[in-house]
């Protein structure tokens, strides 16, 4: 009897975790969820510049403003080179996770980091690039490519 308590127990708090979509949301998953879309768009936009090399689809994680700058390189290796200021090959990308803490689920603008793994010059590579989204008709979109603080060094 025990052992069906804890299995119930354990298969009710998995499932908890993962409620992107329900409508009655406690504070704390709300939160979560809030994040996550964030991280979600910035991953999907870096994934398709570096691993899909689409810049259509990286486009629909734009704002307007930053649509019309992507449209202006034309391509993606443009955009690797001229935006981003780093033309990789063979990419793997990370989010680098901020302390959730910083957050609040009213906040209407986000600064997300992803650590990005792959090949430049016949040498593997490390390093990070940051965006800001913001909230727009419930949906985040990114609204700026951040300048680099510091070169990472290469793996």
């Amino acid at each position: 009897m025990r052992t069906a308590f804890v299995v119930l127990t354990m298969l009710y708090l998995l499932t908890a975790c993962d409620i992107k979509h329900a409508s009655i949301l406690s504070p704390l998953s709300f939160f979560s969820s809030h994040q996550s879309e964030a991280e979600d768009t910035t991953l999907a936009f870096f994934n398709a510049i570096y691993i899909q090399k689409d810049l259509y689809q990286a486009q629909q994680y734009a704002s307007p403003a930053l649509q019309s700058l992507l449209k202006h390189y034309a391509i993606v290796s443009s955009v690797q080179r001229h935006l981003l200021n780093l033309s990789l090959t063979q990419v793997t990308i990370e989010i680098v996770t901020p302390d959730p803490e910083l957050f609040s689920q009213y906040e209407q603008s986000r600064v997300i980091t992803v650590k990005l793994y792959g090949i430049k010059n016949n040498q593997t590579w490390i390093d990070d690039r940051s965006v800001t989204l913001e909230l727009s008709s419930g949906r985040w979109l990114i609204t700026k490519i951040l300048a680099e603080k510091k070169r990472n060094n290469h793996g």
